[in-house]
């Protein structure tokens, strides 16, 4: 049974367009003309969508409005939702992290990049649904500070680096099609200096690695985690070469051999952006949980089944 795929979009030109997409890839496509309708199905039917893409701009309710209604709803608060928005105005940034939305995406979007970051929530959304391990009840406030002002955001340090993330990757989008140098200059300005640093702070208590390197995969920042995962202190590992071949937007399995000579298997996932005029990769690590575990063994099974069919 194919993925299914709420699309909450007033303009049905807009909504067509991002489904036709989607359908070319193998997604099934419900369409919501408002948020509220959206909400009734929701509650209705017993089989949800593994993520939803809503406008932020809707009559009656709002893009963030919908998206906390989904997220403080027990019953399918753990599915991800996607922002479409310009993102022009830095509150927006802040609004998002208040509903816990998951993603953002800017209008006009790329296909390519829009397609990477739905396959990457939903790959992410089906790996972690287990209701043991995620809840929908209000997180413990976290402070941030923003544009200058003190926030006080109800969600996750990782729905926070996520979403920090997402709006790096979009501004890096964004800065590409800038007419002008001073509205690129503008645009990567004080704001998201901001979101910068407040995601490398999070990233330092992260519990996942997290990594930056530049264009030729030289490490320029590393959190603890990721130090500890690959067996050296953090000094050791700033300046290395990682030699990986990071593809932007992939997910995949690899092999982090230690310095004690135990190897890990991890989640990879990598994300390029732009953070004061250099390209930069930015590669997270989690370590696999025992399902995908369980199924990466079933699959190397069935290859080698395959690789080597029994002879009578």
């Amino acid at each position: 049974m194919n993925d299914t795929i709420y699309i909450v979009e007033d303009s049905e030109t807009q909504a067509r367009d991002i489904a036709n997409l989607l359908e070319q890839q193998s997604y099934s496509i419900v369409l919501h003309r408002d948020a509220k309708s959206a909400l009734e199905q929701l509650r209705a039917s017993n089989n949800k969508p593994q993520l939803i893409i809503s406008d932020v701009l809707m009559p009656d309710m709002d893009g963030f409005e919908f998206c906390k209604e989904v997220k403080t709803t027990k019953e399918f608060g753990r599915i991800p939702v996607m922002l479409l928005t310009n993102l022009h105005e830095p509150d927006e940034i802040v609004r998002g992290l208040e509903c816990r939305c998951d993603a953002f995406i800017t209008k006009p979007y790329q296909p390519r990049k829009l397609i990477i970051k739905i396959n990457n929530l939903i790959n992410s959304y089906r790996e972690t649904d287990d209701p043991s391990k995620t809840s929908t009840r209000h997180p413990k406030s976290v402070h941030i500070t923003f544009g200058g002002h003190p926030y006080y955001v109800d969600a996750s340090h990782q729905q926070i680096i996520d979403l920090l993330l997402s709006v790096l990757e979009e501004t890096y989008i964004e800065s590409r099609h800038m007419r002008t140098a001073s509205q690129e200059a503008q645009w990567m300005g004080t704001e998201l200096k901001y979101l910068y640093a407040h995601y490398i702070s999070m990233a330092d208590a992260f519990h996942e690695g997290v990594i930056m390197t530049d264009r030729r995969e030289v490490v320029r920042y590393v959190n603890p985690a990721a130090a500890n995962l690959f067996g050296y202190s953090v000094e050791d590992l700033i300046g290395q070469s990682l030699d990986m071949g990071f593809v932007d937007g992939e997910m995949r399995r690899v092999t982090i051999p230690g310095s004690d000579g135990e190897d890990t298997r991890v989640i990879m996932s990598v994300s390029n952006f732009s953070w004061q005029g250099d390209d930069t990769y930015l590669i997270r690590f989690r370590p696999q949980t025992p399902a995908e575990a369980e199924a990466e063994a079933a699959e190397r099974a069935a290859k080698d089944a395959s690789d080597n069919p029994a002879t009578d």
